[in-house]
């Protein structure tokens, strides 16, 4: 199977449609991907290892360690992409500013049709250097491989990812990673155990299976989706939260740049920014310089109310109610009071603990324990 001749997702295509050479089975070569999770997943590892193919994971940012592929993606962007409105990496007017503000964008439906004409063109009419001037369906067509197809019914499980534990159907479906998923042959099999298998970064539906006979029992949806009209409010809050961080982000660098004063001498730096108190004070302010429950976790859970059988303490309004306190404690019954590393302590603290110690009227005994420092 020769990279290039299908478009570019060809090993991953033919891993989920079932078909691969012969000879590859037999001698395989290794295969790289790059960081996608659709290559990385356990899924496609499982199916890379049936087939007997190695994947090696690229580093990112490295484009030449599968350079057809890139080629393609390369070729795409500069015959189909640069030609469309609102293409990213257009030529700008001074400033950043487009060419052209008011073009008007593509639809989704549009631009895949344009892609798919694209790689109908590519595949089926575009002429290659090195394939001898063929198109590469005509390659493929000519090449003289053997592929093997395998029955759909095999299949089923091939690139679908296995949920660990067996889950429970319940009276809201099948609970799984704080969603719930039902369909309508779950009726009449509350309490029973499913197997759970899905298709990697794709929740929207999952399969489930019978864990005894691995019999595939049906397909189950996420209950209670989210409207069209609420997916794109959360969209369009999500975009305005990401314009709102990015340009406090962008305020923030600027802010925080120090710039100093030009020097012939050796001298320490002299900061050019100089700030009234005033103003300082309230950029403090306005930054919550002097509020640190700002940073806590927001998610906290606070603490219960005390009981009313509880006994709750008493502040002491001044140092002399604090002492009285610890000397009335002292007093209820006979206590030691043991203290430990006292060469740690200065000359007013032991003072103070010689006075509970040395009234007759207090039945508190001091004991101290220290070493030499």
């Amino acid at each position: 199977m020769s990279s290039g001749l299908i478009w570019p997702a060809d090993k991953l295509n033919a891993l989920r449609l079932g078909r691969r050479p012969v000879a590859e089975v037999q001698a395989s070569r290794p295969d790289r991907v790059d960081g996608g999770k659709e290559f990385l997943c356990n899924a496609v590892g499982e199916a890379f290892g049936r087939i007997g193919t190695e994947r090696i994971v690229l580093p990112p940012f490295t484009p030449e360690g599968k350079p057809t592929v890139e080629a393609v993606n390369g070729t795409i962007k500069k015959t189909l992409f640069a030609g469309m409105p609102g293409y990213t990496h257009a030529p700008t007017l001074r400033g950043g500013k487009p060419v052209d503000p008011d073009q008007p964008l593509l639809h989704f439906e549009s631009f895949v049709a344009l892609v798919r004409d694209w790689v109908h063109w590519w595949n089926h009419e575009h002429t290659i250097r090195s394939l001898d001037g063929q198109t590469p369906a005509q390659a493929w067509n000519a090449d003289t491989t053997p592929i093997e197809t395998i029955a759909p019914d095999d299949l089923h499980t091939y690139t679908l990812e296995r949920h660990g534990a067996p889950l429970t159907i319940n009276n809201s479906g099948v609970r799984w990673r704080k969603k719930n998923y039902i369909a309508d042959w779950m009726h009449g099999l509350a309490r029973e155990k499913v197997t759970l298998r899905y298709l990697p970064e794709h929740d929207r539906r999952i399969e489930l299976y019978d864990p005894r006979t691995h019999r595939h029992l049906g397909p189950a949806f996420m209950a209670n989706q989210a409207t069209p009209e609420q997916t794109r409010a959360l969209t369009r809050a999500r975009r305005c939260e990401a314009d709102r961080l990015r340009a406090q982000l962008k305020k923030a660098e600027k802010n925080r740049r120090v710039r100093y004063a030009a020097a012939t001498e050796p001298a320490p730096p002299q900061p050019l920014d100089a700030l009234p108190e005033e103003q300082a004070l309230e950029h403090l302010r306005d930054l919550d310089g002097f509020d640190l429950t700002a940073q806590a976790l927001p998610g906290h859970i606070p603490l219960p109310a005390p009981a009313d059988e509880w006994t709750r303490p008493e502040p002491p309004n001044s140092a002399d109610t604090c002492d009285q306190k610890i000397i009335e404690a002292l007093e209820q019954e006979p206590r030691v009071l043991l203290l430990d590393e006292v060469q740690w302590l200065g000359q007013t603290a032991l003072e103070y603990f010689r006075s509970l110690w040395g009234d007759e009227e207090q039945r508190a005994a001091v004991s101290l324990v220290g070493s030499a420092k």
